[in-house]
């Protein structure tokens, strides 16, 4: 009875959820704690939340919480922060921070990655049914605007009177042009 009982709930839970959390393609970018959430959710996809240029504050813990029914949960937080993690998989995979890799049914890891002594401390609490969490450390990604230059003008062939100037490509299929002597 349990072979069938088992199934048709993990199905219908997670129909439910996805029902009422949507699918898709998430990405989060929080640059402030102001603009971190107190909880992510999604149905199915995919979640991406890059903590790499959140303002932290000098001391204390930050609390940030992912849900997923089913697909993956990727987090990025920056190299210098105190990762205090606890991860749970229904069925799939959970990657972090160097830790061995766990897979399989109602996996859990509760790990802590040490950061700058005295630092604050980011704790992710995330949850998926069906899928993978992975947790990486990056550098922060410089948004500064890239340098833009004015488009530089085509100079005109003077033979052409006024059209811009392009490289002559002869055609496969022309005749070969008679050479001068």
């Amino acid at each position: 009875v349990g072979l069938v009982v088992v199934p048709i709930a993990l199905v219908t839970n997670l129909a439910f959820y996805i029902n009422h959390n949507g699918s898709g393609n998430e990405f989060f970018y929080p640059a402030t704690t102001a603009n971190l959430p107190h909880e992510y959710h999604l149905g199915a996809g995919q979640i991406r939340l890059n903590l790499t240029r959140l303002a932290l504050p000098p001391t204390g813990t930050v609390v940030a919480r992912v849900t997923v029914g089913a697909g993956n949960a990727q987090i990025s937080v920056p190299p210098n922060v105190t990762v205090d993690f606890r991860g749970h998989v229904g069925t799939g995979v959970i990657e972090f921070l160097g830790v061995p890799i766990r897979s399989g049914v109602q996996v859990t890891e509760n790990s802590l990655s040490a950061g700058t002594p005295g630092g604050p401390t980011l704790r992710l609490v995330v949850h998926v049914l069906s899928g993978r969490i992975g947790v990486s450390r990056l550098q922060p990604v410089d948004e500064s605007p890239l340098p833009t230059s004015p488009p530089s003008p085509k100079v005109p062939d003077p033979g052409l009177k006024g059209l811009p100037a392009t490289p002559a490509v002869p055609s496969p299929l022309a005749p070969p042009a008679p050479a001068t002597p």
